[in-house]
């Protein structure tokens, strides 16, 4: 198993694995994925791919200001 080097940077804002991994994942969420917008367009379901997008990133936030708050 291969792990991430912490960096002192990371240990003088007390991220945690979770947190950066939750960072990671909204980064992505928030990214302009053409190529899945297109298959969304194709099949019909753009709408629900966009609704969908925005709920995990409302999890998301909540799990991460979650988080913050019992660390």
């Amino acid at each position: 198993m291969i792990r991430p080097a912490v960096t002192r940077t990371d240990s003088a804002r007390g991220c945690s694995p979770e947190l950066d991994a939750i960072d990671l994942m909204l980064r992505d969420l928030k990214t302009r994925h053409d190529d899945i917008r297109h298959r969304a367009a194709f099949r019909g379901c753009t709408h629900e791919l966009l609704v969908l997008q925005e709920e995990l990133v409302e999890y998301l936030l909540s799990k991460k200001i979650a988080l913050q708050a019992a660390g």
